[in-house]
């Protein structure tokens, strides 16, 4: 595999999710950009399984997300360090800048989810 194809192949591999890498750029701003809408839509009890599994595949796939950034942002900056000419600093920075941006966006979802957590522990009932 020469150079060119193995960084196009690492560039395809972290288009694992365009919707997280068009937020994580600020392409497009609100909630409508972010695919959230302002009805609220009561799941019927027979589907709320169904919310859950969704839900749990969504996270899944936002941490494979992070992972794969963060993967190829290891390979580009260790094929730019043995100096590979077919990457360049500008490609090493921009994708350690978008690992480090997702991990901080789920990191601080984490917190978020969380505290969401204490807060429901702590309600008397």
């Amino acid at each position: 595999m020469s150079g060119e194809s193995a960084a196009l192949a690492l560039r395809e591999q972290s288009n694992v999710n365009p919707a997280a890498h068009q937020a994580a750029a600020g392409l497009g701003s609100g909630p409508q950009a972010a695919g959230i809408n302002n009805t609220y839509t009561p799941v019927p009890a027979e589907k709320a399984g169904e919310t859950v599994g969704e839900f749990k595949q969504l996270l899944t796939d936002a941490f494979e997300n992070v992972n794969i950034l963060q993967n190829v942002a290891g390979e580009m900056s260790q094929r730019f360090d043995v100096g590979d000419r077919s990457i360049t600093l500008a490609d090493v920075m921009i994708a350690s800048q978008k690992s480090s941006l997702s991990f901080e966006a789920t990191l601080q979802i984490r917190n978020r989810l969380v505290e969401a957590y204490q807060s429901i522990m702590q309600m008397q009932i």
